[in-house]
């Protein structure tokens, strides 16, 4: 009887590439708006339901999530130095099915809050 049961197959993302670094924030602690990165996509082949995206942790003091848009959204890192994070993307059909797909940001700490680099001879 199990065989006559089919929860579907899983969703699959259509865009970035895995490991796509989504772009970069300057600054850490400050808010990441949508837009500020590369929006996330994911569909279910199976129907045209939404498909609820979500994210690991990336660490670092950070509140982030993905909107339903497929925006990250919420408060970036505070690292010591700029650094690149690496999280894991969940994407879940109303069926329960998931995929999971790798992506990285930069968090840049060599800009001034007036937008200057500091430290390449350019800002004065």
């Amino acid at each position: 009887i199990s065989d006559g049961f089919d929860a579907g197959s899983a969703p699959s993302f259509t865009s970035p590439a895995s490991l796509t670094n989504l772009g970069t924030i300057t600054g850490g602690g400050g808010t990441v708006a949508q837009g500020d990165l590369t929006q996330i996509v994911a569909t279910d082949a199976e129907d045209s339901s939404t498909v609820t995206l979500t994210m690991s942790d990336p660490g670092d003091s950070s509140s982030l999530s993905i909107n339903s848009s497929g925006y990250i959204v919420g408060t970036a890192p505070t690292p010591s130095g700029t650094t690149t994070y690496t999280f894991t993307a969940t994407a879940t059909d109303v069926a329960g099915n998931t995929a999971t797909r790798q992506f990285r940001f930069t968090v840049d700490l060599s800009y001034t809050s007036g937008g200057n680099y500091v430290g390449d001879g350019s800002d004065g």
